[in-house]
């Protein structure tokens, strides 16, 4: 761990990294939705469907209820995730061969995800096509990540070291 990881709990690093990941994701739907002349649109319709059982974007409320808590929601779905991460990156300072789980369960996960979103959510898919949520995933990961390895430099080095062994094309 680096000296700035040390005597940081995993409870602290995780909801750090989750933090930051939900931060990243509001603001790219924040941007989004502001380019497309609807602020909060997205957490709005992602709070109606989730607890007014909105189905059909005519049924979208966009209040501060609905934004509030989605996104009360949101951050503690991103808190589980940063812990699960950094848990992960903790034991793979430990133990190497959990980089390759690591990778191999970032990738599925962000495949599972964005379908998953794709299908439960098609009525929102008007205004939030597949790509936004795997753009503001991608950049979340990528943040997450960022900072993870950056407290983790013994898994960063091995995964630095585990891309130049690639066969080269």
């Amino acid at each position: 761990m680096s000296e700035l990881g040390k005597g940081r709990s995993l409870l602290r690093e995780g909801l750090l990294v989750g933090l930051v990941g939900a931060t990243v994701v509001a603001v790219w739907f924040l941007l989004l939705d502001v380019v497309r002349g609807t602020p909060l649109q997205t957490p709005g319709a992602l709070g109606s469907a989730l607890f007014l059982g909105a189905r059909e974007a005519g049924a979208i409320q966009v209040t501060a209820w609905t934004v509030g808590l989605y996104t009360v929601v949101h951050g503690a779905a991103f808190a589980l995730v940063g812990l699960v991460a950094a848990g992960l990156l903790r034991s793979a300072d430990r133990t190497p061969s959990t980089v390759a789980f690591l990778v191999l369960a970032t990738a599925v996960l962000e495949v599972l995800f964005v379908g998953g979103v794709a299908i439960a959510a098609e009525f929102l898919l008007g205004f939030m096509a597949w790509w936004t949520v795997l753009g503001g995933n991608l950049l979340a990961s990528l943040a997450m990540g960022v900072l993870l390895l950056h407290w983790h430099p013994l898994t960063a080095d091995r995964l630095r070291h585990a891309g130049e062994a690639l066969p080269q094309a």
